[in-house]
């Protein structure tokens, strides 16, 4: 059995209860997850057993692990995305409850990660360059350009990068 490791840049605490910060961040704790598949060959695949972890508002955490030890579908099921499994345990955004429909709408407002290889990055553009890029692909044709750079800036805006956008 493969294990991944979540690493949490900053001063480690033990886990906290998790409770909404004055500017709308929230911190992410996560209890007792485990998360089954079903198979076709077997009855359920357990891809995460009793995972317990926490996302401190305002951190970066990187998670590792080998190929196959569940940091993807951590990810995932952190980010409401996986739709065929069972999941146990409990995930909490602040003082909301992953399930609720004020979880699900601060979800969809507020957290989200990017794919190791969802969109291609480009070693020689600059932060800027390789969001306008990503924006481009992924961001409805509908939308003009002016609008996906908008949204852009926004994006550097909410995670306080804008010192780095011309940054390679």
């Amino acid at each position: 059995s493969h294990q991944a490791l979540a690493v949490t840049v900053g001063m480690a605490a033990p886990m906290p209860r998790p409770k909404v910060v004055p500017n709308g961040r929230a911190s992410i704790a996560v209890e007792a997850l485990t998360y089954d598949v079903a198979m076709p060959s077997k009855n359920r695949l357990r891809i995460l057993d009793n995972v317990s972890c926490s996302f401190p508002a305002g951190s970066l955490t990187a998670i590792m692990g080998p190929s196959g030890s569940g940091k993807t579908t951590l990810l995932d099921v952190l980010a409401s995305r996986r739709k065929e499994g069972t999941m146990y345990g409990r995930i909490s955004f602040g003082s909301l409850v992953v399930g609720s429909p004020e979880a699900n709408a601060w979800m969809r407002q507020s957290a989200g990660y990017v794919l190791q290889l969802g969109t291609p990055w480009v070693p020689d553009l600059t932060l800027l360059e390789n969001l306008c890029f990503a924006a481009d692909i992924r961001i409805s044709g509908r939308k003009n350009v002016e609008d996906k750079r908008r949204r852009v800036w926004e994006v550097l805006r909410a995670l306080k990068m804008e010192d780095f956008a011309h940054t390679v």
